[in-house]
């Protein structure tokens, strides 16, 4: 309309397509657009919200509140003992509390080898929460499975005769 054309046709819409893909087809949307769809990192919860469709319940019992945890530490600050302590991650939050306290060790240096292994540490972290994710899907899937087959009603057996 701008260009006092009428409307989309043939003739322009390959040029009014560019200009539009140009204005919504940024880094910062498409990262975004993936964010909130659940889509990266992998949230399953999310997906379902987008998708509409219900969760199912676990039959396992309900997890039990997270006490809360000391903010994170760097590493070189702690004794030995206390490193040593250091279990290994159950869940996303305890993932998450770990990698900010190897990270605060790193925001000191600022060269190409600390930007490398803040890179591989952020890979190790997404790929655990990403398989976090994945078991809880997994054990909702096979809690409904199983809810399902308690559920279900016993079918009597039709047996045939076969003739001697």
């Amino acid at each position: 309309m701008q260009s006092r054309e009428k409307g989309v046709w043939k003739g322009n819409f390959y040029k009014l397509y560019v200009e539009a893909q140009e204005i919504a087809f940024t880094p910062e949307n498409i990262r975004r657009g993936f964010w909130n769809t659940g889509l990266v990192p992998l949230d399953f919860r999310a997906l379902r919200r987008t998708l509409k469709t219900p969760t199912p319940t676990a039959v396992s019992d309900p997890v039990p509140p997270r006490p809360s945890t000391p903010p994170p530490r760097a590493l070189s600050s702690m004794s030995p003992t206390e490193i040593y302590a250091i279990t290994t991650p159950r869940d996303q939050h305890s993932l998450e509390h770990l990698f900010q306290s190897v990270s605060l060790d790193l925001l000191g240096s600022n060269s190409p080898r600390t930007w490398r292994i803040k890179h591989v540490m952020e890979k190790f972290k997404n790929t655990g929460v990403t398989f976090g994710h994945e078991w809880d899907f997994v054990q909702e899937r096979l809690g409904a499975a199983t809810q399902r087959y308690d559920n279900r009603e016993a079918k009597p057996k039709c047996r045939r005769r076969i003739p001697e």
